[in-house]
């Protein structure tokens, strides 16, 4: 997995966090694949996605959850976040690195894979509407694993070839490496303070 050095480098998260965040969202990715298969049905309708087909039959299914605050869009590629009032932000699977539109579409344009290019990494006056955002998917990544972990149990591993850590195989692990991993972003963009904001 390589990442964008240019991006990092103007990112306000650490490198090592950037790191550890697109390992996570590429597993993420992985298990929402995963989700989408397992044997029991379906576990993001499940959780009240809403699965729409590829556009043209060409490539993967895209989710969207609504929310009466906010819609997570998932695809094979990464996960958008948006709020009416913030923009939306993409966290793409490999770095980690959200991109952000303060003007986004409607949900269903995210079936249509240029959708992320709309997507730019947010200037210094974008990056407090950006970074509330992208902490806001953060949490939401943790809340559900949190609900697979209510659902199939806390030992139950849904892919067992990820990752090379067994004690993180189980939902419940994940679930917490997900509230660490969130509360470290949380500290290093509390310290990242745009000028002008």
């Amino acid at each position: 997995m390589t990442l964008d050095p240019e991006l990092q480098a103007k990112h306000p998260l650490p490198p090592e966090l950037v790191k550890r965040g697109a390992e996570m969202m590429d597993r993420q990715c992985s298990l929402w694949g995963a989700d989408v298969k397992h044997e029991g049905g379906n576990l993001l309708v499940r959780h009240g996605f809403e699965r729409h087909p590829p556009a043209n039959g060409v490539g993967s299914s895209c989710y969207i959850l609504p929310h009466a605050d906010a819609t997570v869009v998932l695809r094979g590629y990464g996960c958008f976040y948006r709020t009416a009032a913030h923009g939306e932000v993409f966290i793409p699977r490999f770095d980690f690195v959200p991109r952000y539109t303060s003007c986004p579409g409607e949900p269903i344009e995210a079936i249509v894979p240029a959708y992320a290019d709309r997507h730019g990494r947010p200037s210094t006056l974008e990056w407090a509407a950006a970074g509330q955002l992208f902490l806001r998917a953060l949490h939401w990544i943790g809340h559900y694993e949190r609900w697979v972990c209510a659902e199939l149990g806390p030992e139950v591993v849904r892919e067992p070839s990820l990752p090379r850590d067994p004690a993180a195989r189980s939902p419940l692990a994940w679930a917490h490496a997900w509230g660490a991993l969130t509360a470290d972003c949380e500290v290093a963009l509390g310290a990242f303070a745009p000028a002008g904001a």
